[in-house]
């Protein structure tokens, strides 16, 4: 898989893909303002031809599921804390690599609680996901506490 066309991707899109997200966010955002109730998203990235919208059907009735691309999703895991949203993205990325195993899946994940604000909270889970492509990460869920900084 050519890792620079999925960095070219998610940058040819982002916007896009940030509009459908922010669009999909409101009621999520609205109950962790009113009730304290945060939520984590997590975005699943793999090579061009396979698709992942079949997973819809493994998220809870809760959550969000959001097709960015054929292979490109974002869920939002409702009700969820940062150790919480981390644990629900290695569960679907263990059904993931259980239908497709020898298909890379480069995912990341961030949760309200530690970005509060709608745009950086979005702006972080692409972060996240590009530094997982950059560093050849695949087939693991990484947060920004995964992040190697200098």
């Amino acid at each position: 898989m050519n890792r620079e066309k999925l960095l070219q991707l998610i940058d040819a899109n982002r916007e896009k893909y940030t509009t459908l997200i922010s669009e999909k966010i409101k009621n999520f955002i609205y109950r962790e303002k009113r009730y304290g109730q945060h939520f984590s998203l997590t975005v699943g990235l793999t090579e061009v031809g396979v698709d992942l919208t079949d997973y819809e059907e493994h998220i809870r009735q809760t959550d969000e599921f959001i097709i960015l691309e054929d292979n490109l999703c974002c869920i939002i895991l409702d009700s969820t804390s940062s150790e919480s949203g981390l644990k629900a993205a290695n569960n679907m990325l263990a059904g993931f690599q259980s239908h497709h195993f020898s298909k890379p899946l480069y995912s990341s994940v961030v949760s309200s609680d530690e970005y509060p604000e709608e745009q950086k909270l979005v702006d972080e889970l692409f972060y996240v996901l590009k530094y997982s492509i950059k560093n050849n990460m695949d087939n693991i869920v990484i947060d920004a506490h995964s992040l190697f900084k200098d």
